[in-house]
């Protein structure tokens, strides 16, 4: 049992060192974004912009980012920023991202 403690705990260590994937580009709102991209950043992004019907999604490049959670702008834009492979798959962040890799520690731990 021990040592598949190890085993679990060194795959999560590989998977926190390999790069950050994002989704990347326009896409309708409720549409799910298909395309990805390796993200050299801390952070995925998804931008909705009032009064667009579109939703953006891509690597923070900018450094925009500086924690994991949605801000509504002045002008009622909202970004989203989040650090999981593949979480900026919506305009709102998913629990899920939270509660599965928790959920597995328990079960190893």
């Amino acid at each position: 049992m021990t040592s598949l403690r190890l085993v679990a705990v060194l795959l999560a260590l590989v998977c926190v060192t390999v790069a950050l994937q994002c989704y990347s580009g326009k896409y309708d709102k409720g549409q799910k974004p298909s395309v990805t991209t390796e993200c050299s950043g801390k952070y995925c992004m998804t931008i909705e912009i009032k009064g667009d019907k579109s939703v953006y999604h891509q690597c923070d490049m900018t450094n925009a980012c500086n924690k994991e959670g949605c801000e509504e702008g002045q002008n009622g834009d909202t970004k989203c920023c989040c650090s999981k492979n593949l979480c900026n798959s919506s305009s709102k962040l998913s629990a899920l991202f939270t509660v599965v890799p928790i959920a597995l520690m328990k079960l190893f731990v």
